[in-house]
């Protein structure tokens, strides 16, 4: 990439010429016969068995001597080539992308957190992506919950055959802010996108729509109440409130605007998850409990205005991650 301040008729691309020993190091410059210091040209073997030239351009990075790729200071091995003792350790945490702490290992990385969405690449792009998605999705809530505080016009469908306590004007708005910070967790990452097959067949791992009856991800909740692509279009949010149906096979009959279904719908997120990687003890496992019980937590906490028996008439359905509703 070209440094930022650089002139627009500036470029990135550097003439080399390989030297004596075999290294890659800049070409004289035409009318100059002057040679790259034995500093330019001078190799670093990393711990990991490769060779890379030392930086030439003085800004930090080095370029590989066996294919030339121009990587970064940090980067302790040449991004383009591949060793051949090669892991699976190593394809696997590639395809897990942004890890929780970044040291797992094979054996440690859940099957669900292989199936997220295109986020799950490493690279700088995915990280961005799913950060606008995230900031995207809890700003809409966060706008819709005042929204609605305000007494604002809603959909029908938020007025039809709607859960009455769930359904007050000061109790749907702490429900979509309890969303929003499930949502901001860290450990909700995975839970963003739908899940990537394509990774699972990579690894070699059974399709997940093959465990779990009904797929579903925190964004597809979000615009069953709101379009959030219109947050990512503009700079200030236009609110486009939908009919809070849900576009599952299985889950149509599911209202969002019904905060008995939006509850039951977050917690069926995490309960895909759970049946997925089944009763092994994983970090994911834990961190995934660990949303759960925010957000059952935030629902009791919630229903404690109620008396005992008007708790019942308005909790929400928990079900395990063995429910027939759950898994095939």
């Amino acid at each position: 990439n070209a440094n930022s301040g650089a002139d627009d008729g500036d470029s990135d691309i550097e003439v080399l010429e390989i030297d004596d020993d075999g290294n890659f190091a800049p070409a004289p410059a035409a009318g100059h016969a002057s040679q790259a210091t034995p500093a330019e040209a001078a190799t670093i073997t990393t711990a990991q068995g490769h060779s890379r030239a030392s930086s030439i351009a003085g800004n930090g990075k080095w370029r590989c001597p066996s294919c030339s790729f121009l990587n970064e200071e940090f980067d302790s091995k040449c991004t383009m080539c591949f060793d051949d003792d090669s892991t699976e350790a190593e394809l696997a945490k590639f395809l897990r992308g942004s890890a929780f702490d970044g040291s797992s290992d094979f054996g440690d990385i859940s099957n669900h957190s292989f199936g997220q969405g295109n986020d799950s690449l490493r690279d700088d792009g995915g990280d961005q992506a799913w950060k606008a998605l995230r900031a995207t999705d809890t700003r809409e809530l966060d706008s819709l919950a005042e929204h609605i505080s305000e007494g604002r016009s809603l959909p029908k469908e938020a007025h039809k055959n709607v859960d009455e306590f769930w359904g007050a004007t000061h109790n749907f708005p702490q429900l979509l802010r309890l969303f929003r910070q499930i949502i901001l967790h860290p450990a909700s990452q995975r839970f963003l996108e739908p899940v990537n097959e394509n990774h699972l067949m990579i690894m070699g791992l059974p399709p997940f729509n093959s465990v779990v009856k009904h797929p579903l991800c925190f964004h597809a909740i979000v615009t069953a109440l709101s379009k959030s692509e219109d947050a990512l279009k503009c700079h200030h949010l236009v609110m486009r409130l939908s009919n809070g149906q849900l576009n599952v096979v299985g889950l149509q009959h599911w209202n969002m605007w019904n905060g008995t279904h939006l509850i039951e719908a977050i917690d069926l997120v995490f309960l895909n998850a759970l049946a997925y990687n089944g009763s092994e003890e994983s970090q994911e496992k834990i961190e995934t409990e660990e949303l759960r019980k925010i957000l059952w937590d935030g629902v009791n906490s919630m229903l404690k205005s109620l008396k005992p028996h008007e708790r019942r008439q308005h909790l929400p359905h928990k079900r395990t991650p063995t429910n027939d509703f759950v898994t095939r």
